[in-house]
């Protein structure tokens, strides 16, 4: 199975490409204050990447225990 692709888009100027949900991830993180937007072809809007469970930081590991 192949990884979901994005189209981007920051400020209202879409990202030539697709992006993995890392480099969206990365996006996010880089670019603090601008409007990010995503997109593809399963949903019917654009929509900020915030909001959708892709975009979810990952929780931490747990400690090993000791």
């Amino acid at each position: 199975m192949s990884e979901e692709t994005w189209i981007v888009a920051i400020d209202g100027q879409q990202i030539e490409g697709e992006h993995g949900a890392e480099q969206v991830r990365t996006l996010m993180r880089t670019n603090p204050g601008r409007q990010i937007v995503v997109w593809n072809d399963t949903m019917t809007a654009w929509v900020d990447p915030a909001t959708l469970s892709a975009f979810r930081a990952a929780p931490a590991p747990a400690p090993a225990p000791r």
